[in-house]
């Protein structure tokens, strides 16, 4: 009897454990596509902080970080708070070290990350019409990447969700 109960158990927990891994799967999906949207918004108004309010880099990260959401806002944040504290920090460096923390608590791809990765180097390093551009063409890339991601995450959420359930009940039934 406490045998069959334990199999029960333990059954039952494998299940919902798949089932808890695909559901993780599915909501990382989403994640992805609400976090690239989060970044164009606030690259949109550091833009504008930037090219038609003309902030120093510093101050216009701090004011967009506060408007971002989260993961948004701890990168802009860092990228901001690297250049205030460490004396003869580039923009680069900067914008590279909050790129980290995106890295460690975003959902965003290594494409995603490339992209952001690769307008470091172009991040204060030209005039206000070259930014606005710079920062434009970003925006288009993100946008891009952003709609994959949700035509991604509408197609292989079902999967992850259903797959996780199904990998439950096929390690249960092998195991029975």
């Amino acid at each position: 009897m406490v045998a069959m109960l334990v199999k029960i158990v333990g059954g039952l927990l494998t299940f919902l454990a798949c089932g808890a891994y695909g559901l993780a799967g599915a909501k990382s999906l989403d994640n992805r596509v609400r976090q690239l949207k989060s970044i164009r918004f606030a690259l949109a108004i550091l833009e504008k902080e930037i090219t038609y309010l003309q902030n120093p880099l510093p101050r216009a990260l701090q004011k967009t970080a506060l408007l971002a959401e989260p993961p948004t806002r701890q990168f802009l944040a860092v990228a901001a708070g690297c250049l205030e504290r460490r004396g003869g920090v580039t923009a680069e460096e900067a914008w590279l070290e909050g790129i980290k923390t995106l890295q460690e608590n975003s959902d965003l791809s290594e494409t995603d990350l490339f992209l952001l990765q690769s307008f470091a180097s172009r991040l204060g390093m030209s005039d206000t019409e070259e930014q606005k551009k710079a920062f434009q063409l970003l925006g288009e890339e993100i946008k891009q990447l952003e709609d994959s991601a949700f035509k991604t995450a509408a197609t292989e959420k079902k999967l992850w969700t259903y797959g996780g359930f199904l990998l439950g009940t096929l390690v249960v039934l092998l195991l029975l």
